[in-house]
């Protein structure tokens, strides 16, 4: 899991080549080996970080995915925040 998903943390390979999106920064990120295994938190002061972070409720996996539904949001409809 990459922990810290944010439109800081994406870059593109060639110049004005969406297809060639990546994602960096991986110094955050933990190898998670079995399902709902407990991670130590990494707090972050970005928006796009799931709420549920903080208190771990839900599994490290989805709190990733949560950061690229609101990258996706922002991409999808222009908006420089939220």
């Amino acid at each position: 899991m990459h922990r810290d998903i944010n439109l800081s943390n994406l870059m593109l390979k060639y110049k004005n080549d969406f297809s060639s999106l990546k994602l960096i920064n991986f110094s955050s990120a933990e190898y998670i080996q079995q399902k709902n295994t407990k991670v130590p938190p990494k707090y972050s002061a970005s928006l796009v970080t799931a709420p549920e972070l903080s208190s771990l409720k839900t599994s490290p996996e989805k709190i990733d995915i949560f950061s690229a539904g609101v990258i996706l949001y922002l991409l999808l409809t222009g908006k420089q925040t939220i």
